[in-house]
């Protein structure tokens, strides 16, 4: 088979282990083009195997291996627990295996008899047979193309439990994207092509199903998937399971969804909703945040519409996320529509809202809505922070395919982003009636004021003989203070630097550094700890920003006679990045972000270096020193799509953003061959 493979090896607690599965992996009929090895357990990670170690003292549970995974540039990759030792084909059949199913192939499977997790049959290594077998879920060691893995880490998981659950939200993801999940056949007469040669090793007092309260984690695990659409194989093909009737002649009902803190203004937006044509099964669902609100419910009470008032008992003050929420479960609609307290709907809304549903069925929609002064908020026809809102969105009551409202204050933006995310892709229909009206309006300059979170992530090789790492160190060192979210320090290391204790002597004596610790690879460079711990960071906050940088100058090649040149360009090229991207006022970045993508500097147009077959880059920001914005970062399709060069990441926001969504912080329009500029044009650089 030509197919290419990597593999994945998670290390937790039983690294006694792990040379007799590299020695498995290694003799496999078809071998790994690429193999990892994952370690965020409670000691130090595996030394001397010959292979990548990606390592991060923040432990990842389940789902670091998942992560880990997306740095593997191979068609299929497989995923091992820490104590599943495989048979020298187990490879090559279950590539066979994917080839006959439509599905991830597993090495157990199960089976939930019950539709809940009261009753089970186990397939695979368990029960022997000569034929796979379709299951709820499949554990212990996965494989699957690695492109699906863009679902599994795009889907939000259970946001309160790490040990459990990677398997239920395979099933899940895969389920939503008509996938399904396989064990393969174990032969009982060919124990080669087996997934695991000696079962369920991880039987000992530390086997995380041991753990008191596992069981119950995975019971609200499962709950979690089923609530948000994921049905058991009983469930899909029970007699009677319930399907969505079409009503061909019936006006589509709307389920409209008023969060509210009790304005006065509530009543012109029930006025407007009065002034619409409403038709049988139409319902108005007002939820106060907080405590019964006596003028609140009496504007409903008085509004001659088919209303209901509730109230959450307690406030939130989550951006109305969770009144929103509340009423989408409460919501018997054939669609959901979203309005604010604040704004009210245009005469003849629904009946343009209808007209479109009757023309498209089935489809969400995105409508125009009119800001203060006239602005229109999309332009283009693309999900983006500024360009979407929730007036705007009139979405089927799907309550699988709905996302989840963000608890900033861009909520809104993060719910259309989520949801669509569980709809195929292109199918959301632009309308360009106007259904709403916006009378506030919100400026950049009011923005300054709200809070913001900033992350870092930054990436060094140590290298041993020279001290320019250490440099970059202490200048970072000087603007640690403003870092007041999370920060990652990836360290590639070989046999040319020096050792992790020796490395964090250096930073900050700060506990809440997360290491991660990945095998130096010259070919790939940064890439190896930047998607990992990007993945680490992902929400769609506005108000959250990430600094990315490495340590630059470092590697020995600069250092020789030959070079000298070339090393007093890196220096003055290092300071004026640092200078421009952490200035004495943070204040100046946050400002930069709060309505763009990125900022950065040495700003490099023209710019064609890229990974074979990906589009040109037509910009970058030269020595890879920059920052992002979550909202815009992380909801574009392809946040974690890096070519496999040592060249990704600073090509990487190129390939995302166009050049004109892009801050330059200093040095705007550079040239390239920067490493040979000359000491005058350096001068002048500096003096400006």
């Amino acid at each position: 088979m030509e197919a290419l493979i990597g593999v994945i090896l998670g290390t937790h607690k039983r690294l006694e282990l792990l040379p007799r599965q590299l020695e498995a992996v290694r003799a496999q009929s078809i071998p790994p083009a690429e193999l990892r090895i994952f370690h965020d357990g409670p000691g130090p990670p595996p030394a001397g195997t010959g292979e990548t170690v990606i390592s991060t003292s923040r432990q990842l549970g389940v789902w670091g291996r998942f992560f880990a995974a997306l740095d593997l540039d191979t068609e299929y990759v497989a995923i091992f627990d820490d104590d599943t030792i495989p048979g020298p084909r187990w490879l090559e059949h279950a590539l066979k295996t994917m080839a006959k199913v439509k599905g991830a192939v597993g090495g157990r499977g199960v089976i939930f008899t019950e539709g809940d997790r009261s009753q089970k049959a186990e397939y695979g290594w368990p029960r022997p047979s000569t034929k796979p077998t379709e299951c709820d879920i499949v554990n212990h060691v996965w494989v699957f193309r690695r492109e699906w893995l863009g679902w599994f880490a795009s889907e939000r998981r259970h946001p309160y439990i790490s040990t459990a659950g990677e398997d239920y939200h395979l099933a899940y993801v895969l389920q939503k994207h008509g996938v399904g999940v396989w064990a393969a056949a174990h032969p009982p007469g060919d124990r080669d092509c087996w997934s695991s040669l000696e079962g369920h090793r991880g039987t000992g007092a530390d086997a995380l199903y041991r753990t008191p309260g596992e069981e119950r984690k995975k019971d609200r695990v499962h709950a979690y998937c089923q609530r948000h659409g994921w049905r058991t194989l009983i469930e899909r093909h029970a007699p009677g399971a319930p399907t969505i009737a079409k009503h061909k002649d019936r006006e589509p009902s709307l389920s409209v969804i008023v969060p509210t803190v009790g304005r006065e203004s509530l009543k012109d937006t029930l006025v407007s909703i009065r002034r619409q044509t409403l038709v049988p099964g139409d319902e108005v669902i007002v939820v106060q945040d907080g405590k019964h609100n006596q003028r609140a419910a009496e504007i409903v009470r008085n509004s001659g519409l088919p209303a209901r008032y509730t109230d959450l008992g307690k406030r939130h003050a989550d951006w109305g996320a969770s009144p929103r929420t509340a009423g989408m479960e409460a919501a018997s609609g054939d669609y959901l529509a979203f309005m604010d307290d604040d704004d009210v709907y245009t005469d003849g809304a629904f009946a343009a809202i209808r007209r479109a549903i009757k023309a498209r069925p089935g489809r969400p929609m995105m409508f125009r809505m009119q800001r203060a002064g006239g602005s229109d908020p999309w332009s283009e026809q693309t999900v983006a922070l500024g360009n979407v809102g929730s007036p705007m969105f009139i979405v089927p009551n799907q309550p699988e395919r709905l996302g989840e409202w963000g608890r900033h204050r861009c909520s809104d933006f993060a719910f259309v982003v989520t949801t669509m995310k569980r709809w195929p892709k292109g199918l959301l229909c632009w309308e360009p009636s106007v259904v709403a009206n916006i009378p506030r309006s919100g400026t950049a300059a009011s923005l300054d004021s709200l809070p913001v979170k900033r992350n870092l992530i930054y990436h060094v090789y140590p290298h041993a003989s020279n001290k320019e790492w250490r440099l970059n160190v202490k200048r970072l060192a000087r603007s640690w203070a403003r870092f007041n979210g999370r920060k990652i320090v990836g360290v590639a290391l070989d046999d040319q630097t020096l050792k992790m204790p020796q490395v964090r002597k250096a930073f900050p004596d700060d506990p809440s550094i997360e290491w991660m610790v990945a095998q130096n690879d010259a070919n790939r460079g940064e890439v190896v700890t930047f998607a990992p711990a990007a993945e680490m960071l992902r929400s769609l906050d506005p108000d959250e920003f990430t600094f990315y940088a490495h340590a630059k100058g470092t590697s020995p090649q600069w250092h020789k006679r030959t070079a000298r040149h070339r090393l007093y360009s890196i220096r003055q090229w290092r300071k004026i990045m640092y200078d421009a991207c952490l200035p004495d006022d943070p204040g100046k970045i946050d400002h930069a972000l709060r309505l763009r993508p990125c900022c950065g500097s040495f700003k490099i147009y023209r710019h064609y270096r890229s990974g074979k077959g990906d589009p040109p880059i037509v910009w970058c920001y030269a020595g890879t020193f920059f920052w992002y914005n979550h909202a815009f970062f992380y909801s574009h399709p392809h946040h974690l799509k890096l070519s496999p060069d040592r060249f990704a990441v600073e090509d990487h926001l190129g390939q995302l953003f166009p050049v004109h969504q892009a801050v330059c912080l200093a040095v705007d329009e550079c040239e390239c061959g920067i490493y040979d500029w000359p000491k005058e044009k350096w001068k002048e650089i500096l003096a400006a």
